[in-house]
């Protein structure tokens, strides 16, 4: 169980960077290492997040999430309008 907020997003991250570690290497196995490329950048900027939230946890973990949920939302929204 996660201690505390930053060990949260920690946990988050690891979660979500080995989905994408997995989806680049099924991309690079079927050929497709440019499109890899793009799913690495987002590797890193996880790694970037990370770091730059450690700095002051206290203020940017929930500002992280919030600004993930605000992402999700407007993504979900332009779904639905497609449909």
């Amino acid at each position: 169980k996660p201690k505390n907020d930053l060990q949260s997003l920690a946990i988050f991250l690891w979660c979500r960077a080995t989905v994408t570690m997995q989806a680049i290497q099924a991309l690079c196995r079927e050929g497709f290492g440019e499109d890899a490329l793009a799913l690495v950048r987002c590797l890193f900027e996880m790694l970037i997040s990370l770091r730059y939230i450690k700095k002051s946890p206290e203020q940017r973990v929930n500002r992280f999430f919030q600004f993930s949920n605000i992402q999700e939302k407007e993504y979900l929204d332009r779904e639905l309008q497609i449909a």
